[in-house]
């Protein structure tokens, strides 16, 4: 009896383990106001994308540091705060500005692309 139960929850199993993860790179200065105001959109962003069962893998490098100016070269940044998924695509600092809601959406349906999910299917959020 246990068997049976457990038999409807292997495809989605397998079908996890065959995906990898999202990454996700912010790219900030502690000193930098735009960088301070989106960095918590950026973390709930990840977080509810989490939730939404994409595995991302997240984390936050002062540009200003070795591995940070190492990105910087690499992808020509010439402003900052940045969000670089899967080391493609670049959400620049005047896309993670605006109204609150809008950005905290296109940022979790670029993850979900990226992750091969098309946006519709990602879980909507709704207000109260």
């Amino acid at each position: 009896m246990v068997i049976l139960l457990l038999l409807p929850t292997l495809p989605s199993v397998a079908e996890a383990e065959d995906t990898k993860p999202v990454t996700a790179i912010y790219l900030y200065d502690e000193s930098c106001h735009r960088c301070t105001e989106a960095m918590p959109l950026v973390r709930q962003a990840i977080e509810e994308a989490r939730k939404g069962g994409i595995p991302v893998v997240y984390q936050e490098i002062r540009v200003n540091s070795q591995k940070g100016a190492s990105y910087v070269d690499r992808y020509n940044l010439l402003d900052i705060p940045d969000l670089i998924i899967d080391n493609y695509t670049v959400i620049g600092p005047t896309n993670l500005e605006g109204q609150y809601g809008t950005v905290l959406r296109d940022i979790k349906d670029t993850i979900a692309s990226s992750y091969g999910y098309a946006p519709k299917h990602f879980p909507a959020k709704t207000e109260v």
